[in-house]
């Protein structure tokens, strides 16, 4: 499955004040399309435990995280329109499969947009559009989830990843007015930003995981 997202930036003569005209704008030019991949390498040196706001290791509670961010990069001048986002990797006969430990959020800008844990996740305050943004204060001192259900930002949206220390699939799919809303976000902060924080505990390998990567597809007008 792809995740699909419509960004923009307000370059030239673009006036762009809602997402409802970020979509008629891109409708309007000539697309020429950018590829884009996106790499989170491997992190296996485990948790900064006591360092930059992270706890002391306790045994069951949230404790430390990384974080991983990668920017996406526009060419000079260019709209970006839709993201298409393919989860299988950058081999289309392969499968992509990933491994962390213990949790991971996959955020947008510090929107969550999936995460290995629903508990993690609901327990942060709720945005008025219904997201919830990354909150590391927020997370500190909870309780490892008790519940193994995964969570996925919208209605209709879908999302597959494996269990905790467990190799598997991770397929996501967002749906509705998700997109262009995202992608106004992304307007108006003037910044697209993607992050892969894993947390731990108390473990060694907590805070790690795997080499994981996507492709993105970007068509871009040029006003």
């Amino acid at each position: 499955m792809i995740l699909l997202l419509a960004l923009t930036s307000c370059k030239g003569n673009v006036d762009i004040n809602s997402s409802e005209d970020l979509a008629e704008a891109c409708e309007t030019l000539d697309q020429e399309e950018e590829v884009i991949n996106i790499t989170f390498m491997t992190a296996d040196d485990g948790c900064q435990w006591e360092e930059d706001g992270n706890g002391e290791r306790t045994q069951g509670v949230l404790s430390a995280r990384r974080e991983d961010i990668e920017s996406m990069a526009f060419p000079e001048g260019g709209v970006a329109c839709d993201l298409d986002f393919d989860f299988s990797g950058l081999n289309p006969d392969f499968e992509q499969e990933i491994v962390y430990d213990d949790h991971f959020l996959l955020t947008f800008n510090d929107v969550i947009l999936a995460s290995s844990s629903k508990q993690i996740v609901e327990q942060l305050e709720q945005e008025e559009e219904g997201w919830y943004l990354y909150d590391w204060d927020g997370i500190l001192g909870q309780d490892l989830p008790t519940s193994s259900e995964s969570y996925c930002i919208g209605d209709g949206s879908e999302c597959e990843v494996p269990e905790t220390e467990e190799s598997g699939p991770i397929r996501l799919s967002f749906s509705g007015d998700l997109v262009q809303e995202l992608g106004y976000l992304g307007l108006q902060e003037d910044r697209y930003e993607f992050g892969f924080i894993t947390l731990g505990d108390n473990d060694d390998s907590d805070c790690s995981h795997e080499a994981f990567t996507f492709k993105v597809r970007v068509p871009v007008v040029y006003p």
